[in-house]
C-alpha cells in the first residue's frame, strides 16, 4: 500500500519520481567538479586505479592472454587518458591480437601525449624520443626524420642525442620485433 495525503490520494508514483529527482540532483552536485575537469587530469585515487588495472593488464600479458591485457589496459588508458604508457602497452597488446586498427588508435593517443609533453618541457629530451618511435611505429617515417632532426640541432650536446640519427632510426624500423608491433 503507497503513501497517501491528507485527502486519501495514493501519492506512491509521485514519491517516487521526487525521489528519483533529488537522487540524480545529488549526484551531479557530486560529480559536478569532476565533468568540468580537464580530461586528461587525473585524480591520485583514479591513478591508483588505473595502476592496478595495468597490473592486472601484466600478469595477463606474462600469461599471453593479450586480450584480457588489451582490455584492461584500455581501461587504465580511459581513467588516466594522459599516460601514454597505458596507451602504448593497448596498443602492443592489440597488434598482437591483430586488431591493427585499435592499435593504429591507442599509439596515435600516446602520440598525441608524447607531443604535449615535448612542447611542454623543451629541455626533455625522452617525450621527443618517444615521438619519433611512435611515429615510426605508425609508419611516418618521413615525420619521424623531421622531428629527429629538429630534437638533435635543439638537444645538441645532450647526452643520448648523438643516439638519434637517420640510421638508428632506420635500424629500428628494419628490426622484425619493431615491424611485428607496427599497425
Amino acid at each position: 500500500m503507497g503513501l497517501t495525503e491528507a485527502d486519501g490520494k495514493n501519492v506512491t508514483g509521485r514519491m517516487t519520481i521526487k525521489s528519483v529527482l533529488w537522487l540524480m540532483a545529488g549526484v551531479l552536485a557530486l560529480t559536478g567538479p569532476a565533468c568540468h575537469r580537464k580530461a586528461k587530469e587525473a585524480a591520485p585515487l583514479q591513478r591508483k586505479e588505473a595502476a592496478n588495472y595495468a597490473s592486472e593488464a601484466e600478469f595477463a600479458v606474462t600469461l599471453k592472454d593479450f586480450a584480457r591485457a588489451a582490455q584492461l589496459y584500455t581501461q587504465a588508458a580511459g581513467i588516466c587518458p594522459d599516460d601514454a604508457g597505458y596507451w602504448m602497452n593497448a596498443g602492443f597488446c592489440r597488434r598482437r591480437l591483430d586488431q591493427r586498427a585499435e592499435a593504429r588508435k591507442a599509439y596515435e593517443a600516446a602520440l598525441g601525449i608524447y607531443r604535449e609533453a615535448a612542447s611542454r618541457d623543451r629541455t626533455n629530451l625522452e617525450p621527443v624520443t618517444q615521438e619519433i618511435r611512435v611515429l615510426a611505429l605508425l609508419g611516418r617515417v618521413d615525420e619521424a626524420k623531421s622531428v629527429l632532426e629538429k630534437a638533435r640541432s635543439a638537444h645538441a650536446g645532450k647526452p643520448g642525442v648523438q643516439n638519434l640519427t637517420a640510421q638508428s632510426l632506420d635500424a629500428m624500423i628494419a628490426d622484425p620485433g619493431f615491424k611485428a608491433l607496427m599497425p
